[in-house]
């Protein structure tokens, strides 16, 4: 817990108080959308291996069709959402989050299916 006077005092403990100190909503802000870009990278470049491994082998069939389908929409909502509130860590993460995971499902797409008679 801060103390009385303390530059910290807020709701969250870890949220530097934007009214105790000169430029502090500048802190926060770069503070806080900090932590959206690392989110957004981290989770954009964890695509990247399946991306890789898909355009290597081509082949996509341990991938299912409906998980990266609705992912893909969901991820196209989610840039929607960033564009609407204008988060540029949402828009970016999203926008190429939905690049990559297109380029898999667009090889699901393709893929042929296996002769069930062998």
């Amino acid at each position: 817990m801060a103390r009385a006077g303390s530059i910290f005092r807020s709701r969250a403990w870890w949220v530097p108080d934007a009214c105790a100190y000169a430029g502090a909503t500048f802190a926060v802000t770069l503070w806080v959308e900090t932590i959206g870009f690392t989110a957004a990278a981290l989770t954009t470049v964890s695509f990247v291996p399946q991306v890789v491994r898909t355009l290597r082998t081509r082949d996509t069939r341990a991938i299912s069709l409906w998980m990266y389908a609705l992912f893909s929409a969901g991820v196209a909502l989610w840039g929607l959402y960033g564009l609407l509130i204008g988060s540029w860590p949402v828009i970016a993460a999203n926008a190429v989050t939905l690049v990559l995971a297109s380029i898999v499902l667009w090889h699901k797409l393709r893929e042929t299916p296996e002769n069930p008679s062998g």
